[in-house]
């Protein structure tokens, strides 16, 4: 959730001039908050049209340089409430557990376990963190508008095998508004090279001078 409503910082070279790699570090850093407390509605549609209703809190805390610590935690409905998933970004490395409150204990997740639907949404385990930086590469492809709005397009490729695995994606194809240095458009790709899946960000607003989604899709 938080993932895609992610950010970037400090005037630098003129925009024609940065590289994919710039522009990623921009998205990263802009609108990145200290700390933040974000509440979400979520809807999950079945293929015959069912639909679920979850409530969740996420917690954030950036650490120093690229550390951060991330929790989103169910709320609702009884059969989840309390359910929670903790992401400890350290440099380089990063973890992730998963608390089961009906076990009373939590479970590490690992390698390609981090690709596996986080609780039967359309978001992986690894949708939960932020942009992993040093284990991508950044390639800017021509510029586009969408929805009216100037975009860089940047193609996001593992740099490694494991990432690949990790993440469950071959590659990333994210458009950045210039503007606000956010993200409306993600669409991924699975490890075979086929379009999984698209994800949307609508309502953008300003909260406390941070740029925010109101509208995951």
């Amino acid at each position: 959730l938080m993932v895609l409503a992610v950010l970037a910082g400090a005037p630098g070279a003129a925009a024609q001039d940065l590289d994919g790699r710039a522009v990623a570090e921009k998205v990263d850093k802009q609108n990145r908050p200290k700390d933040e407390v974000g509440k979400f509605t979520m809807f999950i549609f079945s293929p015959r049209g069912e639909k679920r209703t979850r409530e969740l809190t996420t917690w954030f805390k950036s650490g120093e340089g690229d550390d951060d610590k991330t929790l989103v935690r169910f709320e609702s409905p009884a059969d989840v409430k309390g359910t929670g998933l903790l992401t400890l970004e350290q440099g380089e490395k990063d973890e992730q557990w998963l608390y089961l409150p009906e076990l009373r204990k939590s479970k590490k997740i690992a390698g390609a376990s981090k690709s596996q639907s986080f609780m039967g949404t359309d978001f992986s385990n690894y949708d939960m963190r932020t942009e992993d930086l040093s284990g991508h590469d950044y390639k800017r492809l021509p510029d586009e508008k969408l929805g009216g709005r100037d975009c860089y397009v940047l193609e996001i490729t593992p740099k490694s095998d494991d990432v690949k695995d990790e993440t469950g994606y071959a590659r990333r194809k994210s458009w950045v508004d210039k503007e606000r240095f956010t993200t409306p458009k993600v669409e991924y790709y699975d490890k075979n090279g086929k379009l999984l899946k698209v994800a949307t960000t609508d309502e953008w607003d300003q909260v406390q001078g941070l740029w925010r989604a109101k509208k995951i899709t």
